[in-house]
């Protein structure tokens, strides 16, 4: 019989689960300049292409935050 060894009893996420999950976080009305770089990077660091209401609920963000350099450094992220 095949040994296997468990290394992780964290929940695994799906992918709803993610995409709302960062919804929410973008979506935060106490959201500051610093916690929105830190979610782009964060989300810029997981090698993915974000769905679209990801994208749209950060660059609704930075609109809500009067930021055009982190709205242009996420659309160049996904170019």
């Amino acid at each position: 019989p095949l040994a296997s060894r468990c290394y992780s009893h964290a929940k695994a996420e799906t992918d709803e689960e993610f995409d709302a999950r960062w919804v929410t976080y973008f979506s935060k009305p106490n959201l500051d300049d610093w916690e929105l770089r830190k979610g782009v990077n964060t989300l810029i660091g997981y090698d993915l292409v974000p769905e679209p209401k990801i994208l749209d609920s950060a660059l609704r963000a930075c609109r809500r935050l009067n930021d055009l350099a982190s709205a242009v450094r996420i659309l160049e992220a996904v170019k």
